[in-house]
Formats: C-alpha cells, sequence, structure tokens
C-alpha cells in the first residue's frame, strides 16, 4: 500500500481546475502513468479468478504438506520431485 500512496503524493501531479476552481482533469508525467498502470494490471491479475484459484490451490497444498523446501542447491532434486506428480 506504501508504492501506491507514493505513487499519489509526489509532486509532479497537476489539476486542471474550471473556471469555478473545480478539478476537471489530471496531468501526470509518463513515468506515474506507466507506474499507476502496473499497479492496476498487478491488481486485476491478482484478482482474476483463474489466479484466485491457483491461490487457493496452492494453499491446500501447503495445509496438506504437499511441498518441498529447497535452496539453490537442491533445484535438481525439486525438478524430480516435480516430475514425480507427472508420470
Amino acid at each position: 500500500m506504501g508504492e501506491q500512496t507514493a505513487l499519489l503524493e509526489d509532486i509532479d501531479i497537476k489539476f486542471v481546475t474550471d473556471s469555478k476552481g473545480n478539478r476537471k482533469e489530471v496531468i501526470i508525467s509518463y513515468e506515474k502513468f506507466r507506474a499507476l498502470m502496473q499497479v492496476i494490471e498487478d491488481h486485476v491479475f491478482l484478482h482474476s479468478p483463474e489466479i484466485q484459484e491457483q491461490i487457493r490451490q496452492s494453499e491446500e497444498d501447503i495445509k496438506a504438506g504437499r511441498y518441498m523446501k529447497v535452496d539453490g542447491n537442491d533445484i535438481g532434486k525439486l525438478l524430480e520431485w516435480l516430475h514425480e506428480g507427472e508420470e
């Protein structure tokens, strides 16, 4: 949440107002626009039904003990373990 707040607090946001002072438009830098779009894309991705189902299934796997802790030296062992489930 902190990153999202920082995106909105920077000073490179300009407001265009009407004659009564009501804010009507916002002008932001392209860099800020891309950062905001990334936040939106991440949110949409993470809340898609497919991803939510994968997260739910992963949580079930963890609760059932269907996982393996590895470090950099155990990658080969992990790949073997993953391929066992395919057979």
